[in-house]
Order: structure tokens, then sequence, then C-alpha cells
């Protein structure tokens, strides 16, 4: 049988004194670092780091940061970064890069460092390679890819493309290359090639991807890799985990383009199909689930919402059902643990939060994060 002695009167000083100092590491800790996000980040692993671009003018004020309780579906702000309609933003390792969504000159790409979740602005750069060039030029970023040595901006008015060199302490540098596609363009995303090396660009005005080889720091030689119908209208391309399939999703025509994806960069279509019944010609957003097994797309201006496909071993997809949503939303994420779905709902002022099972939404949000127009979500 245990049994216990008392303590004397100088073990219980030092008890107490033991205890008093923990207490106030713990609240030395939660004022650096921000009560919620210590609590979280130390406590519970089942959190994750989101930053949320927004268009500002309206109440929001730049580049946020929540702490994502990834059990709960609940989210606590840690920060935000000041910086003008950064309506596209990704991480990159300890750093994060926005675009600036304008068209009257301020148009341009940002770059963050990341202090514990939050973003810090560290310089901002112009998306025209000479300011002597009209306004338009590089106009309307809003989409923004990072990787090798650079960060691409796609410029939707501008019909253009940008990339930008990452200097070492993760700030960008001045416009070192600069590609444009005709009058008729309006370039809505680039993504690299699974085995990255190309950047697939969409371009909606002429219907069209464009195939650009990855260089040193850079890119080259632009390539027709697909052309479309008129009015198909292509806005984002994602592939899928194997490497061996692309997935165009069209804003104009609100279909998606499937294709099968071969050596030597080639785009190779098998199947179109109607993305939502809505009508809008507003699609906007598509992301594949982390197991592979699901396609999301999301549909603005009409009958807004989310569509859900079965992804097929052999790559084609199957409808799995419509989740209406919250209006224009015009991106959405999925959480790290493939648990969650997030809808930035832009003319709701909220992103909503809506519990996965077996891949499908559930028909209600279980929570919503209030925000005015928030329009991009990314994890860390």
């Amino acid at each position: 049988m245990k049994t216990s002695t008392p303590l004397t009167p100088e073990q219980e000083a030092r008890k107490r004194s033991s205890w008093a100092s923990w207490t106030m590491i713990v609240i030395v800790l939660a004022a650096v670092l921000g009560l919620e996000y210590f609590l979280n980040s130390a406590f519970r692993p089942d959190t994750a780091t989101m930053l949320v671009g927004t268009y500002t003018g309206e109440g929001s004020e730049g580049v946020y940061s929540y702490i994502f309780n990834q059990k709960t579906g609940t989210a606590a702000q840690m920060g935000v970064a000041p910086s003008g309609n950064p309506s596209f933003v990704v991480p990159d390792g300890g750093f994060a890069y926005s675009v600036n969504e304008y068209s009257d000159g301020r148009q341009g790409a940002s770059s963050f460092v990341l202090e514990d979740g939050v973003p810090v602005p560290l310089n901002s750069v112009s998306a025209r390679p000479d300011t002597a060039l009209s306004p338009k030029t590089g106009g309307d970023p809003c989409n923004l890819l990072p990787g090798n040595g650079f960060v691409v901006t796609s410029n939707y008015t501008g019909g253009d493309l940008s990339v930008y060199p990452v200097l070492p302490d993760g700030r960008l540098g001045p416009v070192s290359e600069f590609y444009r596609f005709g009058d008729k363009a309006h370039i809505h995303c680039a993504r690299f090639s699974p085995d990255g090396a190309f950047v697939f660009v969409a371009d909606l005005g002429n219907d069209c991807i464009w195939r650009l080889s990855v260089t040193d720091g850079g890119l080259s030689s632009p390539f027709l890799a697909f052309r479309g119908s008129e009015g198909l209208g292509p806005r984002h391309l994602v592939f899928d985990a194997s490497g061996t399939h692309a997935y165009l999703l069209c804003e104009l025509s609100d279909s998606l383009v499937c294709f099968n994806y071969g050596p030597g960069g080639t785009l190779e279509p098998f199947r179109t199909l109607s993305a939502y019944d809505g009508g809008g010609k507003g699609s906007a957003d598509i992301h594949i689930s982390a197991d592979g097994r699901f396609l999301y797309t999301s549909h603005r201006l009409k009958g807004d919402g989310i569509s859900v496909f079965r992804i097929l071993p052999d790559g084609d997809l199957e409808r799995a059902g419509f989740l209406p949503t919250g209006s224009h939303p015009r991106n959405f994420a999925l959480s790290p643990n493939g648990k969650w779905l997030l809808v930035a709902c832009r003319d709701a002022d909220a992103i909503e939060v809506y519990a996965l099972k077996n891949g499908i939404p559930s028909p209600a949000p279980k929570t919503s994060i209030p925000l005015s127009k928030p329009v991009c979500i990314s994890f860390i």
C-alpha cells in the first residue's frame, strides 16, 4: 500500500514557486504569440493556419491569418497584413505572396514573411515591366504561382503574364519576364506540370491553354497546348495526384474538360461535360481532394454553389452532388485533414465551413467566419 509524507513548509514553498514560474512562462508565450494561436498550436495538434485574401476598400484591410480547428471547424483570427486587393494569396515556405488586383497602375504582387503564421509585409512590385507602359498593361492580376525561384501572376485584363524573381530574403524583384498573348487574351491562372518541366496557362479570352517551358529561374517558348471551341472560357486547371490527368474548369460555358496528360507536356481531351446546371456563366474554382477521389468546382452569378464529382479509375468524372452556398463563391479550400470544405462567399461577406463525410459536404454550414469580401483561402 502506497503512503505519502506531508511536505515540509520549504517543499511547499518550492512547489508554489515552480508552478508560479510555469504560469508566468505560459502568460508570456501567450502574450507574444497571441493567446488563441499559442493554445491551439501548443496543445492542439488538430489545427492548421490559413491565409485569406480579400478585396479591400469596403471593410477588409488585406491578407488575414486564422488558426483553424480541424476538429470543430471553428477559426480565430491571428492577424492581418495591410495590402491592396490581395485577391489571391499563396504561402511558400516561410513566406507568402499575393497579387494586388488593380488595372490603374497599382497592379502587381506583394511578398510577406510568415511570423508564427501571421504575414508581415516585405515589399510590393509592379506587374508592368516598364511603368511607362499603359496602366492597363499587367492589369488585374488574379492568380499567382510561386516556385522554382520565381513568382508568376496571371493578369486578366492585361491578357499577359508577369514573372518576378524571388530574392534570397523572400522579397520580389522587378518583373524579369513578360509574356503577351494577343488583344483577346484574358489570362486566368498558371499551373506547373506534375514533373515541373512546364507551366500551363489558361486563357479565357482566346479559349485556349498555353504551355511554357520552365528554365533556370524563369520561363520560355510559349506554345499552344489546347484550343477549345469559341466561348469555352478556360479559367482554372488542376492535375490529379497521378500526374496522368488534368481537369479544366471553364467559366463562360460552365463546363469541365478532362484531359489525358502525356510525355512532353501533351494535353489530350477525352471528355467535356457540364459542371453545373445553373447557367450562371461564372464558374470559378476547382480542387481535388487529398485522397484523389473527389473533384469540386465552384459556381457564381446564378444558382451559386459547389459541384461534387467522383474521379473514376480511368480519370473520368461522375457527378456526386451539388451544394448551394452563400453568394458568389469565388474560391474555396479543403482543410489539410480532408474533413472540411471552406467556401469564400464574397458577396455574403463570410467564409462558410461545411463538414465533409466520405467526400460529400453537409447540406448546411457547420460554422461561418465573418469577413468583408473574402475571395481566396490557402492553408499553410
